[in-house]
């Protein structure tokens, strides 16, 4: 046979009862495998662990299947949109189907069915049984699944399948998800359905693969059986355990999932001192902030206050245009009958010398003895020249209080007051 390009070689062997594992005279036992090569041949057979460990290959994957009497597959509705809340929700869906402890089992989330969210579920101490035990025989790269997983093949929605062996049925319902049970569960289960007994150890009851005369309920055996018949192509069971994958056990891939959600131990520090310094990088901007609006309405209040004292008779709707309004037309601010404040004097002197647009007054502050002036200009020079202007037009005393030279700018201050 050609090889298809993409295709993998797979080796499957099943893996033995929890209980077999604790004797030393089972720990040797023979294990029942199959193997897909790249170019469809199938050969099946039985082995040790250890020869098992001597025959894979680096390219190989290796798959141990886990007697789905131990890890049944369910089906359950689980509210929530995101595939993250649902995995949360999906050990409290399945808490009245379990006969343990939630603690106690590993819960491993499956494929969407429709509405529906599939899971297995499998004993935490039986998994870390079968997790040690073949690490100890050198194999314990293998990946877990349910054997039963790779009956979802055969799932129609139409049809109930019953695959009956001498010692093992294997069910394929129309309305659940695949189940392996011992032959009496097998025919108690039936009749609640009140579907027909298998008439015979072998009956397949129509199903898509035949078990064989003598049939004990191996699923590699009927794999094996049905792929050298004909029955089953090997491209057929890759696409199989290709979608049997998402039921992979294993404490390892647990961790897997919990590091991709939350942090692992040794970043939980530095996560938790990121999230303490911008805790407090946000509560200094709040204080920033907070201090700001109280300067804006600070600076509002003198505002209107020097608006009510500069224009007594005049509603404050916008000061800051109102103020350069009055700035630009010192004649009306000087020759205006109806203003009577003290500082109408002043102000109109100042808006006088501004009118070259040469300097910019920045803030006006004060009272009928006192102004203080905070404008901004090319040079020093030109602020000297406003002085001195100013000094000549008026009997108040002018004097520069401060001045800071910035990129291209000069800001001072100035300050007009009676003489003593």
């Amino acid at each position: 046979m050609i090889a298809t390009r993409g295709t993998a070689d797979w080796l499957l062997f099943e893996l033995p009862e929890p209980e077999d594992l604790a004797g030393p005279e089972n720990a040797g036992g023979a294990l029942r495998w199959l193997r897909i090569a790249r170019d469809g041949e199938v050969q099946s057979g039985e082995a040790t662990a250890a020869e098992l460990a001597e025959r894979v290959r680096p390219d190989q994957r290796l798959l141990a299947l886990v007697p789905g009497e131990r890890a049944p597959l369910h089906r359950v509705a689980v509210p929530g949109k995101s595939a993250r809340v649902r995995q949360r929700a999906l050990p409290y869906a399945l808490e009245e189907r379990l006969s343990e402890d939630l603690e106690s089992v590993h819960i491993v989330p499956g494929p969407p069915h429709g509405s529906e969210t599939t899971a297995c579920v499998v004993a935490l101490r039986h998994l870390q049984q079968w997790e040690g035990w073949l690490a100890a025989r050198g194999l314990g790269h293998t990946r877990l699944i349910p054997d039963i997983a790779l009956l979802r093949g055969l799932a129609d929605g139409d049809h109930h399948y019953v695959l009956a062996g001498e010692t093992r049925c294997l069910l394929v319902p129309a309305d659940a998800e695949p189940l392996a049970l011992p032959r009496d569960l097998a025919a108690w289960w039936l009749k609640t359905r009140e579907l027909p007994e298998p008439e015979h150890p072998g009956h397949a009851d129509a199903a898509p693969l035949t078990p064989s005369s003598g049939w004990q309920g191996s699923l590699l055996e009927l794999l094996a059986a049905n792929l050298r018949s004909g029955t089953l192509d090997a491209g057929r069971l890759r696409r199989w355990l290709r979608a049997a994958r998402p039921f992979e056990l294993g404490t390892r891939r647990q961790q897997d999932r919990g590091r991709s959600i939350l942090p692992g131990p040794e970043w939980r520090l530095p996560a938790s001192l990121a999230v303490v310094l911008g805790l407090a990088w946000l509560g200094g901007q709040w204080l920033q902030i907070h201090h700001l609006e109280r300067e804006l309405a600070a600076t509002e209040d003198a505002m209107a206050e020097v608006f009510a004292r500069a224009l007594p008779e005049r509603r404050m709707v916008d000061p800051v245009g109102q103020f350069e309004i009055l700035l630009r037309e010192p004649e009306t601010a000087a020759g205006s009958e109806d203003i009577t404040s003290p500082l109408a004097e002043p102000i109109a002197l100042i808006a006088e010398q501004l009118d070259d647009d040469t300097l910019t007054l920045r803030h006006l502050r004060g009272d009928a003895n006192r102004l203080e002036l905070e404008l901004d200009g090319p040079g020093l020079a030109d602020i000297e020249r406003l002085r001195e202007n100013l000094q000549q037009a008026t009997e108040r005393r002018v004097r520069i209080t401060s001045a800071e030279t910035g990129d291209d700018r000069v800001r001072a201050r100035l300050i007009l007051e009676e003489r003593p």
